[in-house]
């Protein structure tokens, strides 16, 4: 942006002239929005130490109202995810992603990555 009026326009004069967006109505300015569809890991953190067996891993769409979509999560015991322990395909609209993954029965302890897609 050259809010200073610095640097020169071409062709002359008339350029000078054509730098601000007017709607219909006579408003200055257009409105302007970027939608993000990502989804982000929430709880646990990455490699948290957890003791739950009833664990829920939960993430968040960065579009609170974003149209249903499929979430694929992965959980490993390892940030490499060479060895997936579960992965799930979950099909919603945009908010809190929750899943409870399988074969956590029996351990007290566990060294956990998860990534989501």
């Amino acid at each position: 942006m050259d809010t200073g009026n610095e640097i020169e326009e071409y062709p002359i004069t008339t350029a000078e002239f054509n730098n601000v967006l007017v709607q219909t109505s006579g408003q200055v300015g257009v409105p302007f929005f970027i939608v993000d569809n990502s989804v982000v890991p929430v709880w646990p953190p990455d490699f948290a130490i957890v003791g739950d067996q009833e664990l829920t891993l939960k993430a968040s769409t960065a579009n609170m109202l974003a149209d249903e979509m499929a979430y694929h999560i992965q959980i490993d015991t390892t940030p490499y995810f060479a060895t997936v322990q579960d992965s799930k395909t979950i099909v919603q609209r945009g908010g809190v992603i929750r899943w409870q993954p399988n074969g956590l029965e029996g351990q007290h302890c566990l060294l956990l990555a998860y990534s989501t897609r």
